[in-house]
């Protein structure tokens, strides 16, 4: 027995909304964008360096920035969230201004982009 199917006109379901755009993964798997912010990372904790006063009290934490970069140049440096210890959290915005950034991917480049990371003191 077949049952039918209701027509458009007497469906409960509305018609198909537009699906917002995000980025697709490349052939590789891995998003350009999310690869350079990894990278981005690592170069800002390549530079920082552990503060006198926090290997002194053996502390451990981290910092989150946000910053702007574009084409290697920084600026609008802020903390987001504080390590807890002035000390680390300058040092931290130090190595975002002192990091040697890697060249972005063809498609981030002349484009202003803000990223955000965390820097760990351990």
């Amino acid at each position: 027995m077949e049952v039918p199917l209701p027509s458009a006109q007497s469906s409960a379901f509305s018609s198909p909304q537009s699906v917002p755009s995000v980025a697709l993964p490349t052939q590789s798997g891995v998003d350009p964008a999310t690869a350079y912010n990894a990278k981005l990372s690592a170069a800002v904790q390549a530079a920082f360096e552990v503060p006198a006063t926090a290997s002194a009290l053996n502390f451990k934490g981290r910092t989150r920035l946000e910053f702007t970069l574009r084409d290697g140049v920084v600026s609008q440096i802020r903390v987001i969230q504080s390590s807890g210890l002035g000390a680390v959290d300058r040092a931290a915005v130090k190595a975002v201004q002192a990091a040697a950034y890697p060249p972005p991917p063809s498609a981030l480049q002349g484009k202003e982009g803000s990223y955000q990371i965390w820097v760990a003191c351990f």
